[in-house]
């Protein structure tokens, strides 16, 4: 687990206004995969090269279109920590139901989630063993990642783009909603829903539930990290 002094040094830049903390994206291409006919509409994958400079994979989003719609709203669903919703029931994703009433629904996969897992680890394990560092560095990327979406969705569409969804998805979520204001208006969400969200991301992480759940503290605190000291 890196120790305050190195994730000061890797993003302390982002603090002080020597850097921006949420950049808009560079011009990205994405790769679209064939439409397939599904109970709801259909369904195809989107996929793009990460576009924050600290990572070299490919960005994976689930997209399901209704039928005989033109033009639909759309929504950016984005999950939990630990979340894999890839392996869910279709009829256990709560938004999913709302390509039944005409949305487009987007499931996009977090950094170090699902398809970008590495080998031997479960979704979410690599980010909540590096402590704030892993967190840092998902919300840095995940939130880029959004932004190229909400583009790509506006360039065949004037309908309405919010960005949504739980917990550690709600705090993406609400990093996008305050970093949209410094970004082009064509990647800015129109709104954004937030479900168990946190005002204080380090107090969530450092001494929320999960953290509590895998007795982080006490390992935190081995590496420099405490409440006062952030």
């Amino acid at each position: 687990m890196p120790d305050h002094a190195t994730v000061a040094e890797r993003h302390g830049a982002r603090l002080d206004g020597a850097a921006a903390a949420f950049p808009p994206p560079p011009a990205t291409t994405i790769d679209v995969s064939r439409k397939v006919p599904s109970t709801l509409g259909h369904e195809y994958w989107l996929r793009f090269r990460a576009p924050s400079p600290r990572r070299d994979e490919d960005v994976w989003a689930h997209f399901y279109d209704p039928d005989g719609v033109t033009d639909p709203p759309s929504l950016i669903s984005l999950h939990g920590i630990a979340m894999e919703t890839d392996m869910w029931k279709q009829i256990s994703e709560p938004d999913v139901e709302l390509v039944r009433h005409g949305f487009r629904v987007i499931s996009a996969c977090a950094p170090r989630h699902a398809r970008r897992t590495p080998t031997g680890c479960y979704g979410g394990q690599i980010v909540m063993a590096q402590g704030p560092f892993g967190f840092i560095e998902l919300f840095e990327a995940w939130v880029g990642e959004i932004a190229v979406l909400i583009g790509w969705l506006r360039q065949p569409s004037k309908a309405s783009v919010a960005v949504a969804r739980l917990s550690l998805g709600a705090l993406t979520t609400q990093l996008v909603g305050g970093a949209a204001s410094g970004w082009p208006v064509h990647l800015r969400p129109d709104a954004i829903a937030l479900t168990a969200t946190s005002g204080d991301v380090v107090e969530t992480v450092l001494r929320g539930s999960v953290a509590r759940a895998f007795g982080a503290e006490h390992v935190l605190g081995e590496h420099g990290w405490s409440r006062d000291g952030v």
